[in-house]
């Protein structure tokens, strides 16, 4: 059976996922579940490492790598380093301005780790055996059946308003997954995320949707939660600029990710302008040649802005372009946060942080979950 016999007293599933099958920031959901629920108890995530080759159960770590276990995976697992490895000085070393409950939240936290496997029942019963762990956190999980879950999230992004979440169409018509009302009947929550820095346009369309979704949902379980810029981080350097450092500045972007529009948008939003947009499928793994121009220009004069889901892909491939040019004979590149290329690009990627639009919404969304 796919349900763990210690789920109610020892092991609790979490699955958080999409309804729609595009433009949700599904990773910094998992992220926020993290770093909330560590504070009390022991929580791991789990992926299936889209794109990965590994097999079995693995535990990400420093040596993991990008065609080993995916781009999420390994975004996910140094963003929550300080917490894997107990550097609770990792926010000061690297200049990280963030408020003080959220640094005593992160520093509080104890994840279990980030585990891939594209066998997430058999990865769960490993949690059970080897593993002591209390939450497990499944990242894009709402449609994965096979293991019962105690809460289901379902996420949906409304940053372009809320159209296609009205039509409801079911792909390849639509972006739904399956049909959209079922969907809610099996769901504990529905989470609206909007990427928009004016949310005043999403918290009517919320509002409507509560009264339009009551027949499948509970309003007091439907919640909008708002995508805020924080920073700028060099990729290579780890040096932090603040959020306005761009503004009026010509920069190119560049992203792989569901729906680049989104991201672009945001950057705008910043006040920056956009010379080059380069948008490749999510998950694509850049090669030297899709990047050339903008690399050429990130070298001179033009800084590059990408995602941080984008920004373990490109790091890999600043250093195996530098192995190249060195002739190395092995150029297989191992993710290493302490190694930077010499050559010096003007790379820098968007630190984004989710967050509650209303504080009482956010006291009742962790109050259901725990």
């Amino acid at each position: 059976s796919g349900k763990s016999p210690f789920c109610y007293f020892l092991l609790k599933n979490i699955g958080a996922g999409n309804a729609l099958s595009i433009c949700t920031k599904t990773e910094k959901t998992i992220e926020n579940l993290s770093g909330k629920l560590g504070r009390e108890v022991r929580s791991a995530l789990v992926l299936r490492g889209y794109k990965g080759l590994a097999k079995g159960v693995v535990r990400v770590d420093e040596k993991s790598r990008l065609s080993e276990v995916g781009d999420e995976a390994l975004m996910h697992f140094y963003n929550f380093l300080p917490i894997i490895n107990g550097y609770f000085d990792w926010l000061t070393k690297h200049e990280i301005k963030t408020d003080i409950a959220t640094t005593v939240r992160i520093k509080l936290a104890v994840l279990a780790g980030i585990f891939v496997s594209k066998d997430r029942v058999a990865c769960v019963k490993y949690l059970e055996n080897e593993n002591h762990t209390d939450v497990v956190i499944l990242d894009d999980g709402f449609q994965h059946r096979k293991l019962q879950r105690d809460i289901d999230i379902v996420l949906s992004d409304i940053t372009f308003g809320d159209e296609e979440w009205n039509r409801g169409r079911v792909l390849p018509a639509g972006y739904f997954r399956e049909d959209r009302n079922k969907a809610l009947k099996r769901a504990n929550v529905l989470v609206f995320i909007t990427k928009n820095i004016d949310t005043s346009k999403a918290q009517q369309i919320v509002s409507h949707q509560k009264e339009l979704l009551a027949p499948f949902i509970a309003k007091e379980n439907i919640f909008l939660v708002a995508m805020r810029p924080q920073y700028f981080r060099n990729i290579q350097s780890g040096e932090i600029v603040p959020i306005d450092y761009f503004k009026k500045n010509m920069v190119n972007a560049l992203t792989a990710i569901a729906c680049p529009e989104t991201f672009f948008s945001l950057v705008q939003s910043l006040g920056c302008s956009i010379n080059k947009e380069k948008a490749f499928p999510d998950h694509y793994n850049f090669t030297r040649d899709d990047l050339k121009d903008l690399l050429d220009e990130a070298k001179q004069t033009t800084p590059l802005l990408i995602t941080t889901k984008d920004s373990v892909k490109v790091r890999e491939l600043l250093l195996k372009i530098e192995r190249e040019d060195h002739t190395v004979s092995d150029v297989s590149v191992v993710y290493d946060e302490t190694e930077v290329p010499s050559i010096s690009f003007n790379v820098f990627e968007l630190i984004t942080e989710m967050q509650f639009v209303s504080e009482d919404d956010e006291n009742k969304f962790w109050k259901k979950l725990m």
